[in-house]
Order: C-alpha cells, then sequence, then structure tokens
C-alpha cells in the first residue's frame, strides 16, 4: 500500500500549495493556524528553500509559486504569515530588507502579514495597488523604513502617525484620492523624493520648507491653484513637476521670474484661470 500513501501525499501537497496560492485570507490563516498545532515541523519545511539576494528582497520557495514561477498575493501573505508562526526564525531572516507586495483580489481587502514590524533589517516595503482605504497601523511602527511605496491604491488621507517614519529617503502616494495631508509630514526631514503626483490635492497642508534634502518633488496631476509655499527655499531640488493643476498665469510668471532657472528639470503645465 505505499504507492496509495505517496498518492495520498502527493495530493494533500498540492491541495496545501492551491490554498496558498488562491486564498482566501481566512482560510490560509486557518490552515496555518492548525499546522502549527499539528505539525510545526511543516511550518519549517515550507520556508527551508527561501532565498534572500544580496539587495536584501526574497525569493519564495517553489510551494509558494505557480506552475510558471509567479506570486501571488495570497502566497506573499501565506509565506510570511507561515514565516510568523515560527518559534525560532531562520539565519535569512535577519537580512531581509526588502518586502514587496503588488495587486490584490478585488472581492477582498488586502491583509498584511501579522509581526512584519519584527523584521530587524526592514528598509523598503512597497504595497504597490493593494486596495488600500487606510494605511496599515503596524506600517506606522516600521521605523527604520528609508522607502515606502502606496502607490496605486484608495487612500484620502494620511495618517498623523507617518510622521514617525523619519528614517524614510523615498516616499509615494501617488494616484491615490488624496484630498488632505497630515501637518506631520513636515517631519520626515530626511525625504529626497516626495510623489504625491495623481491625487486631488488643492493645498499640501503642512510646511514644504521643512524638507530640505528633497532633491525630487512630484505634484502633478492634483488640483493647486497656487505654488506651495515655501518651495523656493528647497535648494537640494533637482526635479519639480507640477503639471496638470490649476495654476494661473500669474503664478507661472512670479516662479518663472524667480526660481525655476535654479531646478535643472522642473515641468509646467497650466490651466490658466
Amino acid at each position: 500500500m505505499p504507492g496509495i500513501s505517496a498518492v495520498g501525499a502527493e495530493s494533500a501537497a498540492e491541495l496545501l500549495q492551491q490554498a496558498l496560492l488562491c486564498g482566501p485570507f481566512d482560510k490560509i490563516e486557518s490552515l496555518l493556524n492548525i499546522l502549527k498545532a499539528d505539525r510545526e515541523e511543516l511550518l519549517v519545511l515550507m520556508v527551508k528553500q527561501t532565498v534572500v539576494e544580496a539587495d536584501g528582497s526574497v525569493v519564495l520557495p517553489p510551494l509558494f509559486r505557480d506552475d510558471r514561477g509567479e506570486t501571488t498575493p495570497y502566497s506573499e501573505f501565506s509565506f510570511w504569515h507561515t514565516l510568523s508562526l515560527l518559534d525560532e526564525h531562520p539565519f535569512w531572516f535577519y537580512r531581509v530588507e526588502h518586502i514587496c507586495f503588488k495587486g490584490v483580489p478585488r472581492e477582498e481587502p488586502f491583509r498584511l502579514p501579522p509581526r512584519l514590524s519584527r523584521i530587524p533589517a526592514l528598509r523598503k516595503l512597497s504595497l504597490e495597488e493593494c486596495g488600500l482605504s487606510a494605511v496599515p497601523a503596524d506600517v506606522l511602527l516600521l521605523r527604520k523604513l528609508r522607502y515606502l511605496n502606496l502607490r496605486g491604491n484608495r487612500l484620502k488621507t494620511l495618517p498623523c502617525g507617518i510622521g514617525r517614519l523619519r528614517q524614510l529617503v523615498y516616499f509615494s502616494a501617488a494616484e491615490n484620492d488624496l484630498e488632505t495631508l497630515p501637518e506631520q509630514l513636515c517631519c520626515l526631514r530626511k525625504l529626497k523624493v516626495l510623489d504625491l503626483s495623481g491625487n486631488c490635492l488643492k493645498s499640501l497642508g503642512f510646511s514644504i520648507d521643512s524638507l530640505q534634502n528633497l532633491n525630487t518633488l512630484d505634484l502633478s496631476g492634483n488640483f493647486l491653484d497656487t505654488v506651495p509655499a515655501g518651495l523656493q527655499s528647497l535648494t537640494q531640488l533637482e526635479k519639480v513637476d507640477l503639471a496638470f493643476n490649476d495654476l494661473s498665469a500669474r503664478d507661472e510668471a512670479a516662479w518663472e521670474s524667480g526660481y525655476c532657472n535654479l531646478i535643472r528639470n522642473y515641468q509646467w503645465h497650466l490651466a490658466f484661470n
């Protein structure tokens, strides 16, 4: 009967992989919690073939990939949730610097894996096109982050706690539905790149002149009707994009006569009032 047992084990492995790849999130959590209670050694085997690249990004094991070697939002969640259940983390865990989630099924909201804030070397996090209507609270605990990408979600505002991520050098919340910004953005004084393009902003709501290290600022595709106050004091700027806003001819003239010639690459598209 060993042949039948082997077939049964293979079938069980296929069913497990199918669940990890296709979700839903509740099913994944229930399944992994059962394995934790019954066979933690299987969880260890599930993440054993993980590879961490030189840049700190993670290549998931075959179990978390489809026939083409691709991952899904569910399999990314499955992998990191599996890791969070282990009593002892493997050595490579301490070298993870970059985690990227992109795209989620429309039928259910994105779920951030638990204990993400416990990854000690994490510096770069991308939550692009994840259908977020709010920034997950655990993201605000990642005080060592230098890169945060929230592009292509459904955010209407950002939490005040964003100001606690003071190591950020790159921040993008482009292509959202932002109508207001918290004043605490002025605390991100190490920022070099700030991308807020493709939103619904009529003003910034914070003092841009505090971001003295900015070299790239993209505010294109909003509803700004005046040039942000303090922009002329950002001496490190190399590129500023204010295209597709509602700036007036007066603002254009004042900008061009006063400051734009100091910036290597500036872009304008003005809807004259």
